[in-house]
């Protein structure tokens, strides 16, 4: 799982939900992002095109004993290359993750070297 971590600041993409929807898209949400309380949901002033709006956001709680940000470079490829969990597996959500950012006009530095590790980890290339 990629999760956001406290402080700081990240680009990335909002999707406004549209007020009909807006309750059981939430309870979606809630049900997938809380299911073992890793997370933290915090409301958070965004920049839209410097409009300022509010959004829902999950922090990862990183007192949670599937914190893995203190993991190594080398520890995060073999987990991304290897893991699987009830949605599919971390290399797909990995890549669907890197793609969506990708077709917004969103290259992160991170999740590009990261990506291309795994590919070498795996055999499989330069991520293109």
């Amino acid at each position: 799982m990629l999760g956001l971590e406290r402080g700081g600041t990240c680009r990335g993409v909002a999707m406004r939900l549209p007020a009909p929807l807006a309750l059981d898209e939430l309870h979606l949400l809630w049900r997938r992002e809380m299911v073992v309380n890793s997370y933290r949901p915090r409301w958070v002033k965004l920049d839209a095109d410097g409009r300022e709006l509010v959004g829902l956001t999950f922090v990862v709680r990183r007192d949670h004993p599937q914190y893995a940000g203190k993991l190594s470079p080398a520890e995060q490829v073999e987990v991304l290359a290897s893991a699987t969990g009830a949605f599919g597996s971390s290399l797909d959500y990995l890549e669907r993750t890197r793609v969506a950012l990708v077709s917004h006009g969103i290259a992160d530095p991170y999740l590009e070297r990261l990506a291309a590790s795994v590919a070498a980890r795996r055999g499989a290339g330069a991520v293109k």
